[in-house]
């Protein structure tokens, strides 16, 4: 799965739907950060940094590890790709 489809399946209006995905990919606590704040909220990772007071470099590192980990623990699970159909 690309990182577009993951961003539209994060913005996808049950947001429980979301965490329950999100919960399937084992995130570390800084990657979940990452991906809420600049996948779901929609913030720079430079802003989302700043929010944190963590490095930019850092935030992006976590939000990259992040959406790999997505990719990976949503491929196989067709239902996800279906609602963003």
């Amino acid at each position: 799965m690309d990182e577009k489809k993951i961003l539209a399946f994060l913005h996808y209006p049950a947001s429980v739907l979301v965490d329950l995905a999100i919960s399937m990919a084992n995130l570390t606590w800084q990657e979940e950060t990452a991906i809420t704040l600049c996948g779901r909220k929609d913030m720079t990772q430079e802003k989302a940094a700043e929010k944190t007071g963590c490095s930019p470099d850092s935030m992006h590192r976590w939000y990259r590890r992040g959406i790999k980990k997505l990719s990976s623990a949503w491929a196989g699970f067709p239902w996800i790709e279906k609602l963003i159909e």
